[in-house]
Formats: structure tokens, C-alpha cells, sequence
């Protein structure tokens, strides 16, 4: 597999990672929000508004709470069955991990949760690419198919996708996804704009209230997806990109 050590050129825009739990969260009754926003403060100094979602003319529920970091580009958002983190300034896996669990622990420590049953982590990268002789295959390749042909794509409406790994395992059914397609844009544009989703799961699985096994699964699916990622790109790219390597 393979690790990145440097990426010069970062072209990252967003990255979630989304736990799901088995069943709903217990009520949070309100004594519960002051103490866990108190634990993720030096993370995520705001605290939340409570507001309230009208899903149909009759039912009235509470909005999830959303807690955001002190730039506003960062946030963790609590629902009734599900923890999801938001990055939009991310610096590095192990950095942000750390916050993960610590939000995650803390938030053990003051409710009953039940087990996740889902992981999905999702990077979501933007590349801007000159549309003066742009060929797909110079770019981008397609890791675990053999195309005998090669890939020209120069039109704005691309859209790819396809499974490259899935397996089913005692811990669950992992997989990874790639999602591949233009973005709209003005035809007086001089880039064509693509945007990439790797995305990376495990379902069916069942962790309990433990940060250290929660680590090694969003380890693993994050290692996998980082290497489906690099794989990816075609050497030149990777070189344009500044981005540096090395196998595992």
C-alpha cells in the first residue's frame, strides 16, 4: 500500500468522517449539552443553538447540535443515530484523528451510546486541470482495470464511478468507492474543474464505546483510502502535484 509523506500541491476540499449508531441516541436532556460542549472545547469552542427540524405538517423534532471550531471551517454534529465530523481545513490524519476520539470518548462519558453499526469516511478532492489538450489518461488512471484503449475524455459532462475493493469480513462489509465527475462551469473557463470522492466503509459492524477499536477501524479505512487515492493519479500528475510517496 501506498503512504503519503508530502503533497505540496494539496488539492483537498473537504473531508467527513460519519459514525452511525445501531439505534438512537437516548435522549439528551439539556444538563448533558453544557458538559460535552465543555469536553470539546478546545476543539469546538461554539456552542450550540438548538433549533428545530419540521420533517412533515405534523412532526416537530430537534435539529442535531452542531458545535464548530473557532474559524468556522471545522465542525462535529450530533444527531439522534449518528456522529459526523466536517473538515474543511484539515491538516493531517493523525491530528485530526486524535480529535475524532477525544470528541467521541468524551461524548461516552456523559450518554449511553450504542454501538456503531457504520463507518464512512470521505475525502472529496478538487482538480483544477488546463483544458488545452487535456486527455483523461495523462491525469488520471482507473487502478484495478485493464483498459486496452486509451481514456479521452474533454467534454464537461464526465461522470465516473466504480467499486475497485469491497470484502466481507467478521467486522463487517468493507469498501471503497470512486466517484469521478466534472463540475459545472462556464465554457470561458480556461480549467476544466473535476471534482474526486474516495470513500471508504465499514458496515455491518457492531463497536462498542471504545476509542482504541474505533481507531483501528477508521485506521484501516483511512489507509485504504489514501492508497486508492495515490493510485489514482498517474506519475506525472503526482509529480506536478508535489506529491511524494512511499510503500508500506
Amino acid at each position: 500500500m501506498k503512504r503519503i509523506v508530502y503533497f505540496g500541491k494539496r488539492t483537498l476540499d473537504t473531508f467527513i468522517i460519519n459514525l452511525t449508531y445501531e439505534r438512537l441516541l437516548p435522549g439528551i436532556k439539556l444538563d448533558k449539552v453544557n458538559p460535552f460542549a465543555e469536553a470539546i472545547q478546545a476543539y469546538y469552542p461554539t456552542k450550540p443553538l438548538l433549533g428545530l427540524l419540521k420533517s412533515r405538517f405534523t412532526e416537530i423534532h430537534l435539529a442535531p447540535l452542531t458545535f464548530w471550531d473557532t474559524n468556522k471551517k471545522n465542525r462535529v454534529e450530533l444527531g439522534q443515530d449518528y456522529l459526523l465530523f466536517t473538515f474543511s481545513d484539515y491538516s493531517k490524519w493523525e491530528k485530526e484523528l486524535s480529535k475524532v476520539l477525544e470528541v467521541f470518548n468524551a461524548l461516552g462519558d456523559i450518554l449511553d451510546l450504542p454501538k456503531i453499526s457504520k463507518i464512512v469516511l470521505t475525502y472529496v478532492d478538487i482538480f483544477p486541470i488546463p483544458k488545452e489538450s487535456f486527455m483523461y489518461n495523462n491525469f488520471f488512471t482507473m487502478p484495478n482495470f485493464n483498459f486496452e484503449h486509451e481514456w479521452d475524455i474533454n467534454f464537461y459532462d464526465a461522470n465516473l464511478g466504480f467499486v475497485p475493493f469491497e470484502e466481507e469480513s467478521e467486522e463487517g462489509k468493507r469498501k471503497v468507492v470512486i466517484r469521478f465527475k466534472s463540475i459545472p462551469q462556464n465554457h470561458n473557463e480556461i480549467n476544466y474543474n473535476f471534482r474526486l470522492e474516495t470513500v471508504g466503509s465499514v458496515d455491518n459492524t457492531s463497536i462498542i464505546q471504545d476509542p482504541e477499536i474505533l481507531k483501528s477501524h477508521l485506521d484501516d479505512c483511512h489507509d485504504r483510502i489514501e492508497d486508492y487515492f495515490v493510485n489514482f493519479l498517474t506519475d506525472e500528475y503526482r509529480n506536478y502535484l508535489e506529491l511524494e510517496v512511499d510503500d508500506y
